[in-house]
Protein backbone atom coordinates (compact mmCIF):
# COMPACT_ATOMS: atom_id res chain seq x y z
CA UNK A 1 0.00 0.00 0.00
CA UNK A 2 1.45 3.53 -0.82
CA UNK A 3 2.50 5.65 2.06
CA UNK A 4 -0.42 8.43 1.03
CA UNK A 5 -2.86 5.44 1.46
CA UNK A 6 -2.31 4.40 3.95
CA UNK A 7 -1.80 7.75 5.95
CA UNK A 8 -5.64 8.16 3.84
CA UNK A 9 -6.88 5.00 5.32
CA UNK A 10 -5.40 6.30 9.05
CA UNK A 11 -7.33 9.32 8.89
CA UNK A 12 -10.45 7.88 7.72
CA UNK A 13 -10.44 4.90 10.13
CA UNK A 14 -10.34 7.66 13.09
CA UNK A 15 -13.13 9.45 11.42
CA UNK A 16 -15.45 6.80 11.07
CA UNK A 17 -14.83 5.26 14.50
CA UNK A 18 -15.35 8.56 16.13
CA UNK A 19 -18.70 9.55 14.24
CA UNK A 20 -19.88 5.86 15.06
CA UNK A 21 -20.76 6.02 11.10
CA UNK A 22 -20.09 1.89 10.10
CA UNK A 23 -22.73 -0.47 10.86
CA UNK A 24 -21.84 -2.92 14.15
CA UNK A 25 -21.78 -6.01 11.53
CA UNK A 26 -19.56 -4.23 9.23
CA UNK A 27 -16.76 -6.24 8.58
CA UNK A 28 -14.68 -5.06 5.54
CA UNK A 29 -11.56 -2.69 6.07
CA UNK A 30 -11.87 -3.28 9.91
CA UNK A 31 -8.56 -4.69 11.53
CA UNK A 32 -9.30 -8.11 13.12
CA UNK A 33 -12.21 -8.84 11.51
CA UNK A 34 -12.23 -10.78 8.49
CA UNK A 35 -13.25 -14.25 6.81
CA UNK A 36 -13.55 -16.56 9.99
CA UNK A 37 -16.29 -13.84 11.26
CA UNK A 38 -17.83 -13.95 7.63
CA UNK A 39 -17.79 -17.69 7.89
CA UNK A 40 -19.16 -18.00 11.24
CA UNK A 41 -21.87 -14.99 10.25
CA UNK A 42 -22.96 -17.48 7.04
CA UNK A 43 -23.45 -20.88 8.84
CA UNK A 44 -25.43 -18.78 11.39
CA UNK A 45 -27.78 -17.66 8.95
CA UNK A 46 -28.04 -20.86 6.92
CA UNK A 47 -28.82 -22.91 10.20
CA UNK A 48 -31.54 -20.11 10.94
CA UNK A 49 -33.20 -20.15 7.48
CA UNK A 50 -32.74 -24.10 7.62
CA UNK A 51 -34.95 -23.63 11.08
CA UNK A 52 -37.84 -21.77 9.45
CA UNK A 53 -41.18 -23.86 9.23
CA UNK A 54 -42.97 -25.22 5.98
CA UNK A 55 -41.36 -26.87 2.99
CA UNK A 56 -40.94 -23.50 0.94
CA UNK A 57 -37.56 -23.70 -1.52
CA UNK A 58 -34.56 -21.78 0.29
CA UNK A 59 -32.45 -19.75 -1.54
CA UNK A 60 -29.23 -17.65 -0.28
CA UNK A 61 -27.28 -14.99 -2.23
CA UNK A 62 -23.86 -13.97 -2.67
CA UNK A 63 -23.19 -10.00 -3.92
CA UNK A 64 -19.61 -9.27 -4.86
CA UNK A 65 -18.69 -5.58 -3.81
CA UNK A 66 -15.16 -6.34 -4.51
CA UNK A 67 -14.59 -2.92 -7.03
CA UNK A 68 -17.85 -1.41 -5.32
CA UNK A 69 -15.70 1.99 -4.74
CA UNK A 70 -14.93 2.03 -8.22
CA UNK A 71 -18.85 2.37 -9.51
CA UNK A 72 -19.64 4.94 -6.48
CA UNK A 73 -20.39 8.47 -7.60
CA UNK A 74 -17.69 10.38 -6.05
CA UNK A 75 -19.52 13.55 -5.90
CA UNK A 76 -22.31 12.26 -4.29
CA UNK A 77 -19.57 10.27 -1.60
CA UNK A 78 -17.80 13.49 -1.12
CA UNK A 79 -21.15 15.74 -0.22
CA UNK A 80 -21.79 12.87 1.85
CA UNK A 81 -18.22 13.04 3.74
CA UNK A 82 -19.01 16.76 4.32
CA UNK A 83 -22.40 16.23 5.89
CA UNK A 84 -20.98 14.16 8.46
CA UNK A 85 -18.45 16.44 8.74
CA UNK A 86 -15.60 14.91 7.33
CA UNK A 87 -12.36 17.64 7.55
CA UNK A 88 -12.06 19.20 4.44
CA UNK A 89 -8.47 18.08 3.91
CA UNK A 90 -9.67 14.58 4.16
CA UNK A 91 -12.09 14.99 1.39
CA UNK A 92 -9.63 16.15 -0.97
CA UNK A 93 -6.82 13.26 -0.08
CA UNK A 94 -9.57 11.02 -1.18
CA UNK A 95 -9.99 12.83 -4.01
CA UNK A 96 -6.41 11.85 -5.70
Amino acid sequence: MKICEKVLLEHLMIFITNKKILNKKQIGFIPKLGCEINLSRLKQGVNDVLQLPGNEQKFLFFIDLKNAYDSVNHTILFNKMRELGAPIKLILMSLN
